[in-house]
C-alpha cells in the first residue's frame, strides 16, 4: 500500500489537512486527439504546473479523449482553480504546437469535469461519466443529386 503523506496547512499552525481530488475531463465531443506524442507533452506540462503550483500530482491517467488526475493540495485550493489551470495551459500549448488541431475542433477540452474526493480512484463512476459525455461521430455524406429540370446558366 502506498504510504500517504499530509499536506500541512501554512495559514494556521497546528492544523493538518489532506485533501485528495480525482479530476477527470474529456476532450471536445471525446475526439480522440490525444496521441501517444500528445500525451507525452501533456505528461511533462501537467507536471511543471503541479510543481510550480504546491500540487502534489499522486496520478496521472492520459487516454485518446480523457485525461484523469489524482492530486493533493491545501484546502484553500479549489478543484476548479486546478482544472482551469491545467485544461487552459495545456489546450494554449496545443492549438500553438499542433495547428492542425484547430482545423478539427474549436476547443480541445469541455468545459465539464468530474471531481471524487473518494480515497480509491472511482473507476466505475468514472467510466459512466464518461460515455455521457457526447461523443463525436463522423459527418455523413449527404449524395449529391443532379436534377435534370434545372437549366445550368453560364455566368459570364
Amino acid at each position: 500500500m502506498e504510504k500517504r503523506t499530509r499536506i500541512y496547512d501554512q495559514s494556521e499552525k497546528g492544523v493538518v489537512s489532506f485533501c485528495q481530488y480525482h479530476l477527470v475531463w474529456c476532450t471536445c465531443f471525446r475526439r480522440p486527439i490525444l496521441s501517444e506524442e500528445i500525451c507525452d507533452l501533456l505528461k511533462g506540462e501537467i507536471q511543471d504546473i503541479c510543481r510550480e503550483t504546491d500540487i502534489r500530482l499522486r496520478r496521472i491517467l492520459l487516454y485518446p479523449d480523457w485525461i484523469g488526475l489524482t492530486v493533493e493540495v491545501s484546502p484553500e485550493t479549489p478543484p476548479s482553480r486546478i482544472v482551469h489551470r491545467i485544461r487552459t495551459h495545456c489546450a494554449g500549448l496545443l492549438k500553438r504546437r499542433y495547428p492542425e488541431l484547430n482545423s478539427r475542433v474549436a476547443s480541445i477540452f469541455t468545459l465539464d469535469y468530474f471531481v471524487t474526493t473518494q480515497e480509491e480512484f472511482p473507476e466505475h463512476a468514472v467510466a459512466v461519466w464518461i460515455r455521457s459525455r457526447p461523443r463525436w461521430s463522423k459527418p455523413k455524406k449527404q449524395k449529391v443529386r443532379e436534377y435534370a429540370h434545372v437549366k445550368r446558366i453560364r455566368l459570364e
